[in-house]
């Protein structure tokens, strides 16, 4: 019998601290929304206990934060996150995606491809949280790729968390942007099969430094540097505002389950 074929059942506390970061990404709990022990105690019918073990494991990665008044909340996505990483980001997968023309195999280029494929695929159907994971095991295979521990300790300390966040939530929620990253993956593709170290890095570098760029050109920000929405997202409305006039997408229900 192959016991790979099998995989481990998940613990409760794994089990919620997987359903949390799910409702998370697909945005059902939204960034800045407060998290309530009692409210998921009654959702789950489990004990606070484990419930307070699995926000713990959530804050470890990022996507949950304490405030000052020891208030559980999901992370805010702020201007100043995204100008700090992105450029440390660029630099540091440019370098692994240099690393990487040496190592990898003709086998990896082409799931490389298909990963680009299912990317093209998910943003056809409209499916961004498909996207998003698409792309993270793209850039992921990459970096795993260079072969160099303290690359890819770097890269995890400061993407963790509030990237995938914001990736999931807003940043593959515009059909343009799928195609754009499409495009994008396959010039990095191109330098693999060329085995053009420095046209993979530079490559890499571009477009990162694009999305950065997308980002800046459609974000709103509220007066604390906190994302609020994309400029896209934004309807005419005659009915109370929050900014610039237009009415701000409303706060969803927490239904996990």
């Amino acid at each position: 019998m192959n016991n790979n074929k099998f995989k481990k059942p998940m613990s409760l506390v794994d089990q919620l601290k997987h359903d949390l970061s799910r409702a998370i990404i697909k945005g059902v709990l939204r960034p800045g929304q407060r998290i309530k022990e009692a409210e998921l105690q009654e959702l789950f019918k489990v004990s606070r206990a484990p419930i307070r073990e699995a926000l713990r494991l959530l804050e470890g990665e990022g996507l949950i934060v304490v405030d000052n008044y020891k208030k559980r909340n999901v992370r805010q996505i702020t201007n100043q996150d995204l100008a700090d990483m992105f450029p440390v980001m660029a630099c540091l997968e440019g370098l692994a995606a240099k690393k990487a023309v040496s190592t990898i195999s003709n086998a990896k280029i082409k799931l490389l491809i298909e990963t680009n494929k299912q990317l093209k695929t998910a943003g056809e159907q409209m499916n961004y949280g498909l996207c998003a994971e698409a792309n993270f095991k793209f850039h992921k295979m990459i970096i795993r790729e260079a072969k160099n521990k303290a690359i890819n300790t770097a890269i995890r300390s400061i993407s963790k968390g509030v990237i995938w966040l914001w990736l999931t939530n807003i940043y593959f929620k515009m059909h343009e942007i799928v195609h754009s990253s499409v495009d994008e993956h396959a010039k990095i593709i191109e330098a693999f099969q060329n085995n053009d170290a420095d046209a993979a890095e530079r490559e890499v570098r571009n477009h990162i430094n694009k999305i950065s760029m997308r980002t800046l050109e459609f974000s709103i920000y509220d007066s604390g540097g906190n994302y609020v929405l994309d400029k896209r997202f934004i309807q005419l409305s005659p009915l109370n505002s929050n900014v610039s006039g237009k009415l701000l997408p409303k706060q969803k229900k927490l239904s996990i389950l």
